[in-house]
This record gives C-alpha cells, structure tokens and sequence, in this order.
C-alpha cells in the first residue's frame, strides 16, 4: 500500500508540473496599467494696479505672498486670487495679468462705492502718501493689520470704519495718513486704467470691406481713434471713452458721415474686438496691442503727418520708456501698412528717436508726459508728430 500511495502522489506531481490534469495553467501576473504623467503646472504672474501695490497678500488654491515693488502675484489658471492686508480681505478675482480694484467687486466700476472705498484705503495706507509713484504697504503696517478685523467697504461712512486703523498706521508709520475723498479715490483709479489701456493695437476690418485697422487709445481721455486703408483721410474718432467697468467698451464715430460707428470693448488689456457701420459698409474687427511691455515706466501713444503741420495722417506709433530713459518703439504706416521699428533715448525731457528705416525724430516732453516735435524721413523730409504719454510703473 505504501508504494502505491507513493506512485499516486508521483503521477500527481507529474501532471500538475506539465499543466496536465485538465485544469488550465496558471497565468503569470500581468503589472497595472501606468497612467501619463501629469502636465506640468504653469504659474503664472499677474500685476495688482491700483498704480503698483507693494505689500498686499495674496492667496489662490495653489499660491500666496505679498505683492512685489510691481506690484506682481502668483497664480495657476482659472484659480481665484484673493487680496488682503492683514485681517481685511479687500476682495477677489480670477487670475489674470492685470489686476485692479475694479475686477475685485461683482459688476464693478468707477462709480461703485464699494470699489471707490477700496482704492481711498489702499491710498490711505501708501507709506509716502503719493500714489502716483505707487502705492507701498510698509511692514510695519502689515504686522500690525494682523489684528485688524473685516472693513466693509460697502459702507457709505468709511471714515468710521477706519478710525482705529488709521490711529494704527499713523502710530506704526509714523506719518499723519489721510482718506482721501471719493471723488479724488475715482480720479486716480480711472487715471491708472486708462493708462492701461492706452496704446497702439493693430489688426484687421472684416465684412463688406476689409482693411488693416490701427486704433490709438489715448490715456488722457480715453478716446479711441481708428485708421484705415480703404478710406485714407477719414478715422472714426472717439465719442464715448473707454468705459472704466469690467465691460471696458468704447464708441467712436466717423465726423461728417451718417451712420458710422466703431464699437468695441476690450477682451484684455491687450486685446480688442467688437463691430463697424461706415454708410451701407459693415462688420466686425479685431486688434492686439503692437508693443506689449508691462514693465515699461512710460508709455506714449502718437502720430505723424504728411508736411510741416498736422494736416494729413502719415502714420501712427507707440513707444515704451523705461526707468533708465531708454526707448523703444514702433510705428505704421496708414496708407501701406508698413511697420518701422525704432529706438531711442529720453535725457531729461529730451526725446530722441531714431527708426530703423534712418529717420530721426526729436521732441520735448513736457509735465503731463506729451511729446511734440518733428522728424525728418530718410529722404530728409519733415514731418510733425505728438504724443500723449502717461506712467505705467
């Protein structure tokens, strides 16, 4: 019996060794499946404007700081960035490369109370008390907002809501802080936005006529001007400035023509679109900025014309100027199309141009930063040309 148990249990092994028996083998283990990497996130930097604002925390899903000398934060795209000084969050939006007090308030604009009460506090807190250079939150006072507690900025008696932190800041800062009125609150935002938008954008007419567009935003005023090929001599001139909201639209008509209008809005900082009636012509147009610069000091958006005044339109141009005086530029002309690029030089309020084409252009800048001068083209002809600038940073 024991040799037979003993063959049994051989054959038995026997079998299971050669997959026999009947049974299926046994399959070897398979490793799951790996899943792709992951992209890569970008981070991306945006720039808090109600002028620069140096010391504002800042906080997303994924970043957080205080805001640099520019005023520059971080920020993944789509997150929503929130703004605070210590206790006191002052608002919230979504990651974008421009920022301001405006984007911070649902439906906001230069006229919302909520927005105006943001910037008179921003203003209050600026350690020079001059926010035209920028507006500086000291560290001193950023220590001490830590025990602040919630403003509401929806108030119509915003003196009351600061009294303790303006004693605070005035104890910290050493300085007399003063609130600035609603009205001076608004001048300055609006002052800050339509330097932003201000500038050269270059693009294109579509519909029953079509034609290269170059359309000068003018930071004075606001205006929108627009050239074109396919009636040299006439512009859509600005009518209503571009709108300080979130919405940021403009209209501009064609002076002496019925039923002209050029109506847009801006999508960003940098970009335009909207649509245009000149008499039975029609259709829409696009535009982008021609020389985007966010780190610029100044910004200024001009002309040039045809002979020694300025009769006829030549030719428009932007230039960039930055904290050592140097410039760049680049201009188009109307008629053609054709872009020239330049560089040059502010020394004190001397401004030199010289385009890459030989021309030279020369003016003086005076105490609004405008610029008018003439300019000689390569062929040694004059040509007047001005300028309306205004400080970015």
């Amino acid at each position: 019996m024991r040799a037979i148990t003993f063959l049994l249990a051989t054959a038995g092994l026997s079998l299971a060794a050669c997959g026999g028996g009947g049974g299926g083998g046994t399959s070897p283990p398979t490793s799951p499946p790996v899943s792709p990497p992951s992209p890569p996130t970008t981070v991306l930097s945006g720039q808090f404007k109600d002028a620069n604002t140096a010391g504002l925390s800042y906080r997303t899903a994924s970043q957080s700081g205080v805001t640099d000398d520019s005023g520059q934060f971080s920020y993944q795209s789509g997150e929503t960035v929130q703004f605070s000084v210590g206790g006191i969050v002052i608002g919230e939006a979504v990651g974008a490369p421009i920022v301001t007090p405006v984007e911070l308030v649902p439906g906001g604009s230069s006229d919302s109370l909520q927005v105006r009460n943001i910037v008179r506090f921003l203003m209050m807190l600026d350690q020079n008390a001059d926010p035209a250079d920028g507006i500086f939150i000291s560290q001193a006072v950023r220590d001490m907002a830590a025990n602040w507690s919630q403003v509401d900025f929806s108030s119509d008696d915003l003196d009351n809501e600061l009294v303790t932190i303006i004693s605070d800041v005035a104890s910290v800062d050493q300085r007399t802080p003063v609130l600035s009125d609603a009205a001076a609150a608004q001048a300055h935002l609006e002052e800050t936005f339509r330097c932003l938008v201000s500038g050269l954008f270059v693009g294109n007419f579509a519909g029953s006529r079509t034609s290269p567009i170059f359309l000068l935003v003018y930071p004075t005023s606001g205006m929108v001007k627009a050239s074109y090929r396919f009636s040299l001599g006439q512009q859509f001139n600005g009518v209503e400035p571009v709108s300080v909201d979130q919405q940021r639209t403009f209209r501009s008509e064609i002076p002496g023509v019925e039923d002209s209008s050029l109506e847009g809005r801006f999508d960003s900082f940098d970009e335009i679109s909207g649509s245009w009636t000149a008499g039975i012509s029609s259709g829409t147009f696009s535009a982008s900025r021609a020389l985007p610069d966010a780190t610029a000091r100044y910004r200024l958006t001009g002309e040039w014309f045809h002979g020694t005044v300025k009769q006829t339109l030549d030719g428009v141009e932007v230039f960039n100027i930055d904290s050592s005086g140097n410039l760049v530029g680049v201009g188009y002309s109307v008629e053609t199309g054709n872009r020239f690029p330049n560089s040059g030089m502010l020394t004190g309020q001397d401004v030199v141009i010289n385009w890459d084409v030989g021309a030279v252009s020369q003016g003086t800048l005076d105490a609004n930063l405008s610029v008018s001068g003439t300019g000689a083209n390569s062929a040694g002809a004059s040509r007047p040309w001005f300028a309306q600038g205004c400080r970015l940073n």
